[in-house]
C-alpha cells in the first residue's frame, strides 16, 4: 500500500558535534561539573544514540542517549518516512532519513528552568540504523 509508513529501526548510533553558549543541556560534556555556572562558548563532539522506544504511524516515542544522560522525546515521522522532527525538553531535532542514515540538525533553548535565557546551542549528528 502506497499509504503506508515505514517502520523505523529502533536504535540509531554515531557521532553528534555542538556549539553552546553556556551548558544548554544535562548532555553537554560539563553538565556535571557545573560548567553552566559561568556562561562562555563551548564545542564539543560526542557519540550519541537515538532509540525509538515506540512508534505508531508517524507518532514515536524516543530516547535520546549522550554525554552520560538520557532525554525522553516525542517525535513526528513524515507520510513518506524521509523526515522526522522531534522534541526533548530542551531541544528541537529535525532529521533526514536515507536509507540506515539519519542527519540531525539540533537547536537548543531550554525554557523554564534556571538556565534559560543564557544558555542556547545548536549541533548537528549523523546516526547510522543497528540492524
Amino acid at each position: 500500500m502506497a499509504d503506508e509508513v515505514p517502520n523505523l529501526p529502533t536504535e540509531w548510533v554515531g557521532t553528534a558535534v555542538a556549539t553552546t553558549w553556556g551548558v544548554s543541556t544535562k548532555h553537554h560534556p560539563r553538565h556535571d561539573s557545573h560548567g553552566h555556572v559561568d556562561p562562555e562558548w563551548h564545542a564539543y563532539i560526542d557519540p550519541s544514540t537515538l532509540r525509538i522506544v515506540r512508534q505508531e504511524g508517524r507518532s514515536l516515542e524516543l530516547l535520546v542517549l549522550s554525554g552520560g544522560h538520557e532525554a525522553q522525546a516525542v517525535g513526528a515521522l513524515s507520510a513518506d518516512g524521509r523526515r522526522l522532527v522531534y522534541a526533548t525538553q530542551d531541544v528541537t531535532c529535525h532529521a533526514t532519513i536515507d536509507g540506515d542514515t539519519m542527519e540531525i540538525e539540533a537547536f537548543s533553548r531550554p525554557h523554564g528552568s534556571d538556565r534559560s535565557g543564557g544558555t542556547f546551542g545548536v549541533g548537528m549528528a549523523t546516526l547510522t540504523a543497528k540492524r
